[in-house]
């Protein structure tokens, strides 16, 4: 499968409630696309740079590239 989610699944408890709310975001509304964080946080509602750092925890856990 190519869903972010399930592909992750098993790494979502360890993750931030930020994470898990961008995370979701990709898997679900911006699925096999790469938004920009003004986009991306536009859409999840949270703070710019909340996404940002939400982003790069993701990137550093090896979930997102």
């Amino acid at each position: 499968m190519k869903n972010i989610i399930v592909q992750n699944l098993r790494n979502l408890e360890k993750l931030d409630s930020s994470e898990q709310r961008v995370l979701l975001f990709l898997g679900s509304y911006f699925v096999g696309e790469n938004p920009s964080l003004t986009a991306l946080s536009n859409k999840v509602g949270m703070h710019f740079n909340t996404a940002k750092k939400a982003v790069a925890g993701l990137k550093k856990k090896g979930i997102i590239k």
